[in-house]
């Protein structure tokens, strides 16, 4: 077995006349003449066939895209699902958590008018005048010269309009109010 003939006759000898043919056939593999060196000017071609001859450089995306992006990536259905749950949970723990008018008729019941009306006054600056003046002009009828529209600046008419006001509050208006 020291050269290829051997080979080949020990290959015939052992009746496997197939082996030895595929070997006398070479490889099975063959590339046209000058295949490698026309094939980096054939591909050239191809490519400069296939582009557009001129591209224009694209538009510059409008200021809003990357928001409008954002939204349509929330309406996807796995943000979509995530956020109704939220919100239903949200609304489900409002519902159960808040309170009671009972339990705040109830607190309110205890404290006197004379109680009231001292918290009032020292947390007048914590009230919402606008709110006051609503409820204060929902129960008086009449319109003094004290009225804020009648007052025109005048800052002493409308601090003794908003006394006025705080003096006929009464317990319901202040439970409306909260």
């Amino acid at each position: 077995m020291k050269n290829k003939e051997e080979i080949r006759k020990e290959l015939e000898g052992l009746s496997s006349p197939i082996l030895s043919k595929l070997k006398e056939r070479g490889d099975g593999f063959s590339t046209p003449e000058n295949y490698f060196q026309a094939l980096p000017d054939e591909l050239w071609q191809r490519i400069q066939q296939e582009a557009p001859q001129k591209q224009d450089a694209p538009a510059p995306a409008p200021w809003w895209s990357p928001i409008r992006e954002f939204f349509e990536s929330l309406l996807q259905p796995r943000y979509a699902l995530a956020f109704a749950g939220v919100a239903a949970a949200v609304a489900v723990a409002i519902f159960l958590f808040r309170p009671s008018t009972a339990e705040t008729e109830q607190v309110l019941a205890g404290v006197s008018a004379d109680e009231a009306a001292q918290y009032i006054a020292d947390n007048i600056d914590d009230f919402d005048m606008a709110m006051l003046m609503e409820v204060a002009a929902g129960e008086s009828e009449q319109t003094t010269e004290t009225d804020p529209a009648n007052a025109a600046g005048d800052e002493d008419s409308l601090d003794q309009y908003y006394e006025e006001l705080i003096d006929e509050l009464d317990l319901e208006d202040i439970e409306e109010m909260l």
